[in-house]
């Protein structure tokens, strides 16, 4: 018996023209395992809709094609069902793939879809909101809203708003209430890791899995200029703890005050209203992954 299979395409993503790529996918999808459909997201929010659809219809597969933002509005509607998430990574960073193991590669990601190997992972609450691979409240926030706005996309242009705005950036103050501690200070990142990292190959915590239910905190202060090249090659390498300016702290659930406004989940801007809770909710959500073993 065949299970039906939804790909849902962020056409903003990736540089494959409508045509094409349906070509390519029904070129390497397993025909005998899968019935497909294709859905093209048409405004903000709707690959959010068509994944409540299709939990509705009992779907058994929908494949989010595009980034980490397509993965965070289609994820968060499948979680807490039976239908299996499976990532098509056609986007600019790519984070949660990568934390997968899953390769910005359509033949070997359709592979991987054919195999079909399942896992439960955890996602996140961030006040009203449901986070899939990582949250911010700090500097990352403010470039994922320049980015958001941008006509530009990719790599270098992550780079370049980073250098436009880090040295106009003032780091705002935290509260955080973890158990019976509270830490308070200016951080010039506060972020919350799930996946392990952003995307590009920036890990923002090597220690962050998605089946362990936990979540990290890391808190990066204020450093001088002069050592920006450190910090980032500490984050490409996976080493970004151990730098004497970041912290990291895995919880269950913590209480986050701030005097920012924005924030980001998965890449995508929210607006804040401090105070605000965040905590894991383990194994509620099934994703195709690369092999059981792959998917910390």
């Amino acid at each position: 018996m065949k299970h039906t299979l939804w790909f849902i395409i962020n056409p903003i993503s990736g540089n494959s023209k409508k045509t094409t790529l349906e070509d390519i996918i029904n070129q390497w999808i397993d025909k005998q395992k899968y019935e497909v459909e294709f859905h093209y997201t048409q405004y903000s929010g709707h690959g959010y809709g068509l994944g409540l659809e299709a939990v509705e219809k009992k779907i058994e597969v929908v494949c989010a094609v595009g980034g980490d933002g397509s993965v965070h509005e289609i994820g968060k509607a499948l979680v807490g069902s039976t239908t299996k998430l499976a990532i098509l990574p056609l986007g600019s960073g790519n984070g949660i793939a990568r934390h997968f193991g899953i390769q910005e590669n359509i033949k070997s990601a359709i592979q991987i879809i054919n195999r079909g190997a399942t896992n439960s992972i955890d996602v996140f609450q961030c006040g009203d909101q449901t986070g899939i691979g990582f949250g911010g409240f700090g500097f990352d926030a403010l470039i994922a809203r320049k980015f958001k706005g941008s006509s530009f996309r990719g790599f270098w242009r992550y780079v370049y708003l980073i250098l436009k705005h880090y040295f106009s950036y003032r780091p705002n103050r935290f509260s955080i209430q973890h158990g019976k501690e509270t830490i308070q200070g200016k951080f010039l990142v506060v972020s919350i890791a799930n996946a392990s990292q952003y995307g590009n190959g920036f890990v923002i915590s090597s220690r962050a899995s998605m089946s362990d239910g936990e979540l990290v905190l890391v808190l990066i202060k204020p450093f001088p200029w002069y050592m920006a090249f450190s910090i980032v090659w500490h984050a490409f390498t996976k080493q970004l703890h151990r730098s004497s300016y970041v912290n990291e702290i895995p919880f269950r659930e913590i209480m986050l005050e701030t005097d920012g406004v924005w924030g980001q989940i998965d890449g995508e801007v929210i607006k804040i209203n401090s105070p605000i809770s965040l905590k894991i909710i383990p194994h509620n959500l099934n994703v195709i992954v690369p092999n059981h073993e792959n998917e910390s």
